[in-house]
Order: C-alpha cells, then sequence, then structure tokens
C-alpha cells in the first residue's frame, strides 16, 4: 500500500499523453489524467484530389478541382466535416454571342406576295387598257409631208420615164416596172373581155423561156385585185376569197405571161398589205378556197381534168399548193411567197417570177 502512495514521478515531456477513456463504461469510475499534455491544433485543411475530382474533370472538361478535407481529430477520433473547396476562377472568356435570327412569320411572306401580284395587276391593266384608251384620245399629230427624191436620168438608156402624177394611182409592180410603162391589156372588166385581151397579148412575143409582165386595165385605169378575181372566180363573192383579197392585199396588181415550147401561161401577183394585221396562219387558210373555185378560167385555155391538190416548197422555204392537169405543161398553184401571192399556171412560169422578185 506504501507503494501506492509514493510520489509518481514525473513523466518525459516527448512521451505521447494517454488518451482518456471515455466515459460511461460501466464498473468503471472516471479517472483524472494528470500532466496531460494539450492536444496539437487542429491541422489545416488539406487539398486533396480524389478520384471523384478526376472523374468530373474529365468528363467537364475543367482542371481538376481539390477537396478540402479535415483529418481524423486526435481526441474524439471522428472525421471533421468536409467542405468543397470554392472553384478557382481562371478568368474564362465568355463565348462569342451567336448572331441574331430574325424570324420571318409566314403572314409578312403572304402579305408581300399580295403586294407584289397587286404591282402586277395594275400595270398590265395599264397596258391592256389605260394606254389605248389614252391614244385614242390623243390627237393624231400631223403628218409631216414627203419629199420626192429627184429621179436619175434615163436618157440613152431607152427606157420610158413614167407621166407626172395623175389622181389616177401608178402601182409599182413586184417584177420592177410601173403600171404606166408596161403593155396595157385594156377590158371592159368582164370574164369574156379578160380572156380575150389576155389572148390577143400573148400572140405578140410567143419566145419560149421568157416572161413578159403587163398592166390589165378597164377603161385605161388598172383593175383592182379584188374586181379582176371576182370577175374569173364567180366562187370568189360566196367562198371568202373576195373577202380576203380585198383585206390583205394591194389594190393594185401585176400579171406576167410566161412562154415555153408548150404555149402562153400566164400568173398573177399581188402584194400583202402591211396595215391589214392579217396573220399568216389565218391568210393561208382562207386563199385554200381557190381549191373549190373555178381556177381553170386562170388559164387562156383549156387545161384539162386535173387530179388532187397537193403540197410542194419551192426554193426550199415556200410552201405552195398544186395540182397538175391533163394539158402538158398545165399546172395550177399558188401560195404566199415573201409578202407577196402569187397565183400561175405552170411550173417553170413560176420559176421566172420568183427569179424577176429575187426570192
Amino acid at each position: 500500500m506504501d507503494e501506492l502512495n509514493q510520489p509518481s514521478s514525473p513523466i518525459p515531456n516527448n512521451i505521447p499523453p494517454t488518451p482518456l477513456r471515455p466515459s460511461g463504461f460501466a464498473g468503471q469510475a472516471p479517472q483524472t489524467q494528470t500532466n496531460i499534455v494539450p492536444p496539437p491544433p487542429a491541422a489545416d485543411a488539406v487539398q486533396i484530389r480524389t478520384m471523384e475530382s478526376d472523374m468530373r474533370s474529365v468528363s467537364g472538361g475543367v482542371e481538376p478541382a481539390p477537396q478540402f478535407v479535415t483529418p481524423p481529430s486526435p481526441i474524439t477520433g471522428q472525421p471533421q466535416p468536409i467542405t468543397q473547396a470554392p472553384t478557382p476562377s481562371n478568368n474564362p472568356v465568355p463565348p462569342a454571342p451567336m448572331p441574331a435570327v430574325t424570324e420571318v412569320k409566314p403572314s409578312r411572306l403572304i402579305i408581300s406576295l399580295g403586294i407584289f401580284l397587286i404591282i402586277i395587276g395594275v400595270a398590265w391593266i395599264t397596258y391592256a387598257y389605260l394606254l389605248p384608251f389614252y391614244y385614242a384620245m390623243t390627237p393624231a399629230a400631223e403628218p409631216t409631208p414627203e419629199v420626192a427624191a429627184p429621179e436619175a436620168s434615163t436618157e440613152g438608156m431607152g427606157v420610158i420615164p413614167p407621166p407626172a402624177q395623175t389622181q389616177t394611182p401608178v402601182g409599182i409592180t413586184p417584177l420592177g416596172g410601173t403600171q404606166s410603162t408596161l403593155p396595157k391589156v385594156d377590158t371592159d372588166g368582164s370574164f369574156a373581155s379578160i380572156m380575150t385581151a389576155l389572148t390577143t397579148e400573148a400572140k405578140k412575143n410567143p419566145v419560149a423561156g421568157t416572161i413578159q409582165e403587163i398592166s390589165i386595165t378597164n377603161g385605161g385605169v388598172p383593175m383592182n385585185f379584188d374586181a379582176f378575181m371576182g370577175a374569173l372566180l364567180p366562187e370568189a363573192q360566196t367562198n371568202g376569197l373576195a373577202g380576203i383579197f380585198t383585206a390583205a392585199f394591194d389594190p393594185i396588181f401585176s400579171a406576167y405571161i410566161y412562154y415555153d415550147e408548150h404555149g402562153a401561161w400566164p400568173g398573177y401577183i399581188a402584194k400583202e398589205n402591211p396595215a391589214s394585221q392579217i396573220d399568216a396562219v389565218t391568210l393561208a387558210n382562207r386563199i385554200q378556197a381557190f381549191e373549190t373555185s373555178s381556177y381553170e378560167n386562170l388559164f387562156l385555155a383549156d387545161p384539162g381534168i386535173g387530179d388532187t391538190f397537193k403540197t410542194g416548197q419551192a426554193r426550199g422555204k415556200y410552201v405552195d399548193r398544186f395540182i397538175p392537169l391533163a394539158t402538158q405543161g398545165a399546172l395550177f398553184n399558188y401560195g404566199i411567197f415573201g409578202n407577196y401571192l402569187i397565183i400561175n399556171t405552170s411550173n417553170n412560169g413560176l420559176v421566172k417570177a420568183l427569179d424577176a422578185l429575187k426570192l
């Protein structure tokens, strides 16, 4: 017992203190600890990389974020609470703003389209109705008088100059002369008189391979084209030919006689009137009435029975209609050649007329 009451020897400072036994164990009373070295101060928070921080770094594309972990307390043995360290700021550059996109609403498109259609409609109405009305209400300007150019001298060339202008129209014929310089075939305008005058003229120059242009007159005045054709083709007044002759062609026309070894073959040329406003398709359809008319009256003699009308081509560019006839050398054809309607009674005569017209 005396040993127990002996004073305790001092404890070296280098010996770690014995931790206190926690109170509360059954059968043990709390003991008083002497010479206890104060516990060391709590360790500073240590930044530790953990697997979780590395995984976040890989998935998020940022540098690993260290975690602040407090080591276990040397007194209680319990771990200290873990606090998340603030993420260091590296002053990242904010992303560039996306360009603004303007959304076009369907209603705006519909309004724009409606305005465009209204503008087109106004322009069309102005062109189709208002301008013609304006021009119709505007008085026509006075025509500028034409100054005739001086005529070239024909002295010594054997050409008879045309007479002075009179009230009788003098037409320029398609083959190059004037009505006043051509041989005149004067008639009274009837079918019999025309045939007699043409037959008499044909006997004056029977040279094979030549063509002679003539002027057909009635009482000394050139006959109009529609009146001449109406005398030879009585059906022209009912099948529409007379109307198309008047509307589509100049009244002054040209006639010719072609000679070959088989006889004399007349032909007739009318120039289109540029003011007629008749399109080519309509004109071609209307003149087909020749095929149901008495075209035999255009010959100087009976040409015989014909076959059927066929479509041909002249000079590789002109379309005509023709029908071969029983008499040798006789062939009736008609067509639009350039600006001329040519009505012909022989194939070779058409070739000579196209040469003279330079077609």
